[in-house]
């Protein structure tokens, strides 16, 4: 039987051979007499192509202890599962922290006793912080269709004793009744899903929110600055982020039935907050609710 100390011995082992490899490619560039910048450079058109590649291959990778059936989605898991360990530093990296999710709380406007959805929540920061809100009396669920992210959420959650609860699951089929929740949050989920996906996705949150229910939306927008927008130009092209880059993300959650839509603010030029409130004309997506999961 493995103790806990053997079954990290094969990570062990990659980072040791990863450390020395490293180690004598340095060597051998300065042997040759490379600067340090032309090092760097030389490194960075490397990882590129190697980073792409172990995303795909490693996010495709057979998972160790199914949760329980994969969600089938149009969305793309791969990168999601792969970077799960590592999704608060790449967060950071981006500037997206711990403030950015303080601003995000406190636009959300959460209440103690809500019961709150954390629809893409990843590996289940903001929803931690969300039960921590919401206290004993409210509920504070994620959900997300990667399930290295929810394993993980799930880890965390235990180790920290957070009453935040997760499940795998896509947000266009959400295993929740009618009228559950008091609010949801979307961050930065919407602009990684196909068109007809960010709809779907937005109809099944208003069905699962109470009448008067309130959501925040937060997603990439036109930038506010010309350097940004010649930045950001390419991204334009992908039809995934087109409609954000181009400022319509108030028309897409529109379209999800939800109305007294507001922009509350804005991040870093180029990230701006949504609130909304679902509408009171019902938007159902089918299904039967007998088999719903009920937070």
């Amino acid at each position: 039987m493995k103790t806990e100390s053997t079954k990290h011995l094969p990570n062990l082992r990659a980072w040791l051979c990863s450390l020395v490899m490293l180690v004598i490619a340095a060597m051998v560039a300065f042997r040759l007499g490379l600067s340090l910048w032309t090092l760097i450079l030389l490194a960075m058109l490397l990882a590129c192509p190697v980073v792409i590649l172990w995303t795909y291959f490693m996010g495709g990778r057979p998972l160790p202890v199914p949760l329980e059936p994969t969600p089938s989605t149009c969305g793309d898991t791969r990168y999601f599962n792969w970077v799960a360990p590592w999704y608060d530093v790449h967060c950071s990296i981006f500037g997206l922290g711990k403030r950015f999710r303080d601003r995000a709380l406190a636009l959300a406007g959460l209440r103690p006793g809500d019961h709150v959805l954390d629809a893409g929540c990843g590996n289940g920061v903001l929803t931690r912080r969300i039960a921590a809100i919401v206290g004993p009396a409210g509920e504070a669920w994620g959900i997300d269709p990667a399930p290295d992210m929810i394993r993980t959420a799930m880890q965390d959650a235990d180790r920290q004793g957070s009453a935040a609860r997760f499940k795998l699951a896509a947000m266009e089929a959400l295993p929740f009744a009618d009228a559950s929740f008091d609010a949801a949050i979307i961050s930065l989920v919407l602009h990684h899903l196909p068109p007809n996906l960010k709809a779907s996705g937005l109809k099944e949150i208003n069905r699962v929110l109470k009448p008067n229910g309130r959501l925040l939306v937060v997603e990439p927008d036109r930038p506010d600055s010309w350097l940004l927008r010649i930045l950001f130009w390419p991204m334009g092209f992908h039809p995934n982020l087109k409609d954000h880059l181009d400022g319509r993300t108030d028309r897409i959650i529109q379209i999800g039935g939800f109305t007294s839509i507001m922009l509350l603010g804005r991040w870093a030029h180029w990230i701006a907050f949504w609130g909304a409130q679902k509408s009171q004309t019902q938007v159902l997506t089918g299904g039967d609710d007998s088999n719903d999961a009920s937070p």
